[in-house]
């Protein structure tokens, strides 16, 4: 911020302040130990015109122009004020909905998934252990050479329906898991508030039913 210059009374140097105003001069009046009132320029690169304009006043201070900026002024601040209430409402708002969704219980369902989900991960490996991650995939495939082999229809009617589903338990990773749990932790927890548990149970399954299928 920089002063600009001073006047010898509050009147002069708040109409003045009120005319750079409403050149979108943003400025601040205010009164000086040594020197009655000083007119300081918010912004470095407004200095020039500002300047300008200040040459302009004192060749005629008695203009009609800087009365009615003055009045002019007033109306821009208020709408200013105005906006700035507004802005903070939004703000106020959004804090209110963090709070809320920081405050969402975590469901049960959520949890059970969670926990489901950690636990493979753990007797996986994180997916490094192929032979137990054998048992999560959508088929128990064989390997032989550079080629896997499955038949899916011999595992389901061998009665092994759950691997319809639990190859969305499985993670390759920590930071797959730590994502993939981050974001079932918020996104179940509001399903669960907002719907309920059954909703996200039926959800979940009908999601990595059709997933899986389609992956394979």
């Amino acid at each position: 911020m920089r002063r600009l210059s001073t006047f010898q009374n509050e009147k002069a140097a708040k109409t003045f302040g009120a005319y750079l105003y409403t050149q979108g001069i943003t400025n601040e009046v205010r009164p000086l130990n040594e020197e009655p009132w000083a007119v300081w320029i918010h912004a470095e690169s407004d200095l020039e015109k500002a300047h300008d304009l200040l040459e302009q006043y004192e060749k005629e201070p008695n203009d009609p122009k800087y009365k009615a900026a003055w009045d002019q002024a007033q109306i821009l601040l208020k709408q200013e004020q105005k906006a700035q209430a507004e802005e903070l409402k939004k703000h106020i708002n959004l804090r209110k909905q963090l709070a809320q969704r920081q405050a969402l219980r975590l469901g049960r369902v959520t949890l059970i998934l969670i926990a489901f989900s950690v636990l493979v991960a753990v007797m996986t490996k994180l997916g490094e252990d192929h032979n137990v991650v054998r048992h999560f995939t959508i088929v128990n495939y064989k390997q032989q050479g550079e080629y896997i082999s499955w038949n899916l229809a011999r595992d389901l009617q061998s009665g092994q329906l759950w691997r319809l589903v639990t190859p969305i338990f499985v993670h390759f990773g920590f930071l797959h898991l730590l994502f993939n749990m981050w974001w079932l932790k918020d996104l179940g927890s509001v399903i669960e508030n907002r719907q309920s548990s059954l909703f996200l149970l039926v959800m979940v399954l009908v999601i990595a039913v059709v997933s899986n299928v389609a992956q394979l």
